[in-house]
């Protein structure tokens, strides 16, 4: 696409990767990142611009990264390969869970995380749906795992790209805040670098 208009016009998450410069006619990068958001909150953006001051910015868009011109091939091709691990994690993927009487056929993606009380599995979900499962959780942790998930407790599973803060042993996720262990610390921050690292 020339321009951003045309690209958001009828919209529909359809790409693992958009790269966007920040300097388009009609409307500026930024701007169509924030609109492109409103519809699509998984596929990896890159920002490509001359200038670095919007970096900042970036994050309130969630951009993976920014390529600033003139554009390197070594720079380009390690960016590149991060976003396509990235939008790997990122797609859909259908995880069942089963209740009482029936079950619920979700995107994992669409977990925010899972708690454990008293033999029950408990799954918030990102649209703040909350669904109960007879269920050990470390047999969902097995499920849950190669869509990126992560221990951060005995009782949480976390999905670490729901994840807007952490402070000391807090983790935020959207509006829910849930503590972590200290034994569990160190493992859990390694995974969620590597997660961020897209390995």
């Amino acid at each position: 696409y020339s321009e951003a208009v045309s690209f958001l016009e009828n919209y529909r998450p359809r790409f693992a990767v958009v790269l966007m410069d920040i300097e388009l006619p009609m409307m500026n990068g930024m701007d169509a990142a924030r609109k492109m958001r409103e519809k699509d909150d998984r596929t990896c953006l890159i920002f490509v611009t001359n200038m670095a001051q919007f970096a900042c910015d970036g994050y309130g868009v969630d951009a993976l990264d920014f390529i600033v011109k003139p554009v390197s091939y070594a720079d380009f091709s390690m960016k590149l390969d991060r976003a396509v691990r990235r939008a790997r994690t990122n797609e859909k993927v259908d995880y069942y869970i089963p209740v009482a009487g029936g079950g619920y056929r979700v995107d994992a993606g669409d977990i925010r995380y899972a708690e454990v009380v008293t033999h029950r599995v408990i799954y918030h979900m990102s649209d703040g749906k909350v669904i109960e499962s007879r269920d050990a959780l470390s047999g969902v942790e097995e499920k849950l795992s190669p869509c990126g998930f992560l221990r951060c407790s005995k009782c949480y599973l976390v999905n670490p790209r729901h994840i807007t803060g952490i402070e000391g042993l807090k983790v935020t996720l959207g509006g829910d805040e849930i503590f972590m262990s200290r034994g569990k610390r160190a493992e859990f921050m390694r995974g969620l670098a590597a997660w961020r690292a897209g390995r």
